[in-house]
Order: C-alpha cells, then structure tokens, then sequence
C-alpha cells in the first residue's frame, strides 16, 4: 500500500525531530555565524544537486534564508544579518521585493514595527515539495550538522507539503 501524502509528512518530521533531539547535532548558544554557514553550505548543494531536483530545492531557500537573517537580527546581530542579506539577496533578484523593506530591519522592534518583516517571523512559510526531494534535503541537512536550518524544518515556521 502506498503510504499518503500525510503519511509521509508525519514520517518524515518525526525523523526531523529525532535528529534534532539527538546529542549529535549540538549548537552551542551564541554561535550565530551557524546561520550564515548553514545558509551557505546549503545553497552550494542545491546549485550542485541533479537539474531535476534543483527546481524544488531552489525553492526552500527563500524561506530557509529570509529566517536566518530575521534569527540574526532577533539575537541582536545587525552587522552579521546586514552582511548576510547584502551577500545573499541577489540571489533572488527582483522576484523578492519584499527584501528591500527587510534589508532595512536591524533590531527585534523594527521587525515588529515592519509589516513585512512581522508576516515573516509570525506565520508560516509555506513549502510543497515532492517526498523525495524533502528526503534529499533533510539527509544532506543532517549530514552536514547545518542546526539551524534543521531547526526551521522542525518548527513551525515553514510548513513543509508533501506531494506524491
């Protein structure tokens, strides 16, 4: 029998979830630069991953690198979140002009006070991608030890839809 498409979603957080409370995958507080290396790391895999999964995977970087920034700027890190949205926003071009407004954000009050900013730390990305390209994405994310993004993969800010 063919497992459902909820089937598969529960499976496969309850293995987020068991990596992430696991001993092996420590972040130690205050080490925001995860954030950047996690960013990074994963954006060379999915440049490098096979033509026919870079389109999904392409498409959990907007939200994996628009709560990194706002985590950095939520933990008090300015020039950290300043330099990491001025290296990486390019890489959205002009299909993401809500960046602009976020670029501008440098303190928690200012992401309260920016529209923009609040929809983004308050709700739920929202993600569809195929079981097998999920499965690609959390292997590779576990792999590599990148915390941070394993953490918004298990939390409620993106809201991962599996698709047969």
């Amino acid at each position: 029998q063919v497992p459902s498409a909820a089937d598969l979603t529960d499976r496969l957080r309850r293995h987020v979830r068991q990596a992430v409370g696991s001993g092996l995958l420590f972040h130690p507080a205050g080490a925001v630069w995860s954030y950047e290396r996690a960013y990074a790391k994963l954006r060379a895999w999915v440049e490098s991953s096979l033509d026919a999964y870079r389109s999904e995977l392409s498409a959990a970087l907007f939200p994996i690198f628009v709560r990194s920034f706002l985590e950095l700027v939520h933990h008090g890190e300015a020039e950290q979140a300043a330099a990491f949205m001025e290296r990486y926003r390019g890489d959205f071009g002009t299909s993401a002009p809500e960046l602009d407004e976020l670029a501008g954000v440098r303190t928690p009050a200012q992401v309260a006070e920016s529209p923009v900013a609040s929809q983004y730390w308050t709700h739920a990305f929202e993600l569809t991608m195929s079981a097998y390209s999920f499965e690609l994405l959390v292997s590779f994310v576990q792999a590599e030890q990148l915390l941070p993004v394993l953490q918004l993969l298990n939390s409620d800010h993106l809201d991962v839809k599996i698709e047969r």
